[in-house]
């Protein structure tokens, strides 16, 4: 998917992936203010805050030359509790 300049995001061309459940898993992109660096962001461990569906884990790998997922990840992020207000 291509996003409009109109649309702030952290890079324009993005694939999103989506399981049999139509909740996102994993999403790729190059890191614009990163060199382009391509990566895999995958998303899981979703939990249900307020009738809302919340990924709780997310895992960012590098990419390789395949687009499979490099190894080990670079930034991790496990959310506890989402508020509304």
């Amino acid at each position: 998917m291509e996003f409009p300049s109109s649309i702030a995001t952290h890079t324009a061309e993005q694939t999103f992936y989506f399981g049999d459940d139509g909740l996102l898993r994993r999403l790729d992109y190059n890191v614009d203010v990163n060199v382009g660096v391509a990566v895999a962001h995958y998303v899981s461990d979703y939990r249900e805050f307020e009738g809302i569906q919340v990924p709780t884990r997310r895992r960012v790998h590098r990419r390789n030359a395949d687009n499979s997922a490099g190894e080990n990840w670079s930034i991790g992020i496990d959310i506890d509790n989402v508020v509304t207000v």
